[in-house]
């Protein structure tokens, strides 16, 4: 892989409809993601493509917010069906003899969750919220609030002074739709107990996440152990001369030509230029062996990426 800096020479040729000086940095940076976003979508390439080892909790886990989607998953060792609410009912085999009997050969796809550990049910509560960063005072978070009556409701909080707890006045007992913009740094969602007055984390969003949405899934049969899944990350924009681009160089300069044609609207180079990128992909992806030595991301339950005890208490 290349930085940006040491592609800008390449590239710049290529940017908008007669190229610009390679000392642009601004006008590539822009270039290069928007490129990165159209790979991105097009293709399962090797370089943004990872093995993860998930701690499974009441047979269930979350699917950790690096990721965007998995594409494999293995349990015991065999590969099992990825499986959404629509196919639930489908019978499978059992997935290893350590397993009760009963379990069933594929996971289950639970849908998108705000919270990403525990739902808190004991009682109502309000939602707080803690910076890490004091330059994220002032800014806010919009939450869609479930309340004990079943009526849904809209409600703002504005982020104190880092580590400085800012505590919304609704009671409720579920929410969704978190609107959340790019943070300095991370923020910590509280539960506090209308009741007892306890404090319980429900959610750690990252700097980077803006609307924050999780994926949650069940292994039937399954109630403890980790789950092995290959997944996609999520692409996040690059900002800094010295960042990597995950794609080759080629590619990307199909990629960014291909931009200019479709924003002169001129359809048939636009789709030329994307399957010459693409081609250029397949054949790095067919000489490439990284993948079997790239070290393997674990998420486990004492880290805040993953799924805490209680899920579904």
């Amino acid at each position: 892989m290349k930085t940006i800096q040491e592609m800008s020479v390449e590239i710049s040729p290529f940017v908008g409809d007669s190229g610009i000086c390679d000392d642009d940095f601004e006008t590539i940076l822009t270039a290069v993601n928007s490129a990165r976003s159209l790979l991105w979508k097009k293709l399962d390439y090797s370089e943004i493509m990872e093995w993860c080892q998930i701690c499974c909790v009441k047979g269930s886990f979350l699917l950790p917010p690096r990721y965007e989607v998995m594409r494999q998953a293995i349990v015991c060792g065999n590969p099992v069906e990825i499986k959404n609410q629509w196919y639930q009912t489908v019978p499978g085999v059992a997935y290893c003899s350590s397993m009760p009997t009963g379990g069933l050969g594929y996971i289950e796809d639970r849908g998108g969750y705000h919270s990403k550990f525990r739902d808190y049910t004991a009682n109502e509560y309000r939602i707080e919220l803690v910076a890490e960063s004091s330059e994220d005072a002032g800014k806010v978070l919009q939450f869609l609030q479930q309340t004990k009556s079943g009526r849904w409701k809209k409600e703002e909080i504005t982020i104190a002074d880092a580590f400085l707890p800012s505590v919304g006045e609704n009671l409720v007992v579920n929410f969704s739709q978190v609107s959340k913009p790019e943070t300095v740094g991370g923020i910590r969602v509280y539960a506090v107990d209308a009741v007892t007055g306890s404090r319980n984390i429900i959610a750690l969003y990252q700097p980077w996440e803006i609307n924050p949405k999780y994926k949650r899934y069940t292994v039937p049969g399954y109630a403890r152990g980790s789950v092995l899944i290959y997944g996609k990350t999520r692409m996040l924009p690059l900002k800094n001369p010295n960042d990597l681009v995950e794609f080759p160089e080629q590619a990307m300069i199909h990629a960014i030509s291909a931009i200019s044609y479709r924003k002169g609207r001129d359809q048939q180079r636009y789709i030329s230029e994307l399957s010459l990128a693409i081609s250029e992909l397949q054949m790095e992806m067919q000489s490439d062996d990284t993948q079997a030595t790239t070290p393997m991301k674990v998420f486990r339950t004492d880290q805040a990426e993953s799924l805490v005890g209680g899920y579904f208490d």
